[in-house]
């Protein structure tokens, strides 16, 4: 069976199209998957493409590189796999199922005692001062 040529002009194309089609999230900085793959993915993909173009060799795995991107970048896996809740871990399923309610209300008791600190210099909670006190110790 004859393998059929990979033209890396084509790959390189392909590449472009991708990485300009991706999104940017400016929230996330750095983090960003789309700015890596702008980045230093871009430069690592046009090293690569030099090698390719030199040698020959390695056209094959760069093709299968761009294809997985291309398959991420149209959420072929989402599609495929479809998940059972929409919803996150730490979304309301996550909490009912892996106890962070119970966390929380840990968290809600922590909140409303005194530390060793307020403890030490007899200080009074928020929820434990008259009206009259409350504004006494902001100012």
């Amino acid at each position: 069976m004859a393998r059929r040529a990979i033209d890396p002009r084509k790959l390189l194309g392909n590449f472009k199209r991708i990485r300009s089609e991706w999104p940017l999230d400016e929230s996330r900085g750095n983090r960003d998957l789309g700015h890596y793959i702008q980045g230093a993915y871009a430069k690592r993909f046009r090293e690569n493409m030099k090698v390719v173009q030199e040698t020959g060799q390695g056209a094959a795995a760069m093709e299968a590189e761009l294809t997985a991107l291309e398959n991420l970048h149209k959420n072929v896996y989402k599609d495929k796999y479809k998940r059972a809740t929409n919803s996150s871990f730490s979304g309301e399923y996550g909490a009912g199922r892996f106890g962070w309610a119970q966390l929380s209300e840990k968290a809600q008791k922590l909140a409303n005692s005194q530390s060793w600190l307020d403890k030490l210099f007899r200080r009074k909670l928020q929820s434990q001062q008259s009206d009259s006190t409350k504004y006494k110790d902001d100012m």
